[in-house]
């Protein structure tokens, strides 16, 4: 629908697009910018990045982040900050999706409180990176609450998190889920 300039195996659009949004992520993005060439100007405000934590403008103009070492691989893209579609609302930048929540009935509220464990917490951060830097919040979680957490790790070289995580490695969704029922905090 798109088109991507002549020479590249389609043809430029000579009419009006049929859609008025175009919801991706980073890697579309990159494809898009792959495949479209320059093409991709064109398009750029029908737009909308989902992205989970959002991205800051100092990340997003590609001038600023170089400039100032803000280089990363999801940013510099220049496009209007409202554009990125984000499930945390952690910088009032970004548009803010909104949550999903599940109404549970009766007989499944009593299940998940039957199975809670009173002295357990859910750290969640998928990356080792992500826990540098915490270890005195995590110690005193550590002594009033059992700490599980959900960081990627290859079997060969465990991730850098305290001892004391029972680290779970990235779990399916149902499997979070299941775990973040059983956690008092």
């Amino acid at each position: 629908f798109l088109g991507v300039p002549p020479g590249r195996g389609s043809c430029p659009l000579t009419g009006p697009l049929p859609f008025d949004l175009i919801y991706t992520d980073y890697h579309g993005l990159q494809q898009m910018k792959q495949h479209m060439g320059l093409s991709l100007k064109k398009h750029k405000c029908h737009i909308r990045v989902i992205d989970t934590f959002g991205t800051e403008p100092a990340y997003n103009h590609e001038e600023y982040a170089t400039l100032h070492g803000y280089r990363t691989n999801w940013g510099y893209w220049n496009l209007n900050a409202r554009q990125y579609m984000t499930m945390f609302p952690h910088t009032p930048d970004n548009s803010f999706m909104g949550f999903v929540s599940e109404e549970l009935n009766e007989t499944e509220k009593r299940n998940i409180q039957q199975n809670k464990v009173n002295n357990m917490a859910v750290v969640y951060g998928k990356e080792a990176s992500m826990w540098k830097g915490k270890e005195g919040f995590l110690q005193i979680l550590h002594r009033y609450m059992e700490v599980h957490g959900t960081v990627y790790y290859e079997t060969q070289r465990p991730p850098e998190v305290p001892a004391f995580v029972k680290n779970h490695g990235l779990l399916p969704q149902h499997e979070l889920q299941q775990l973040l029922r059983k956690a008092k905090a």
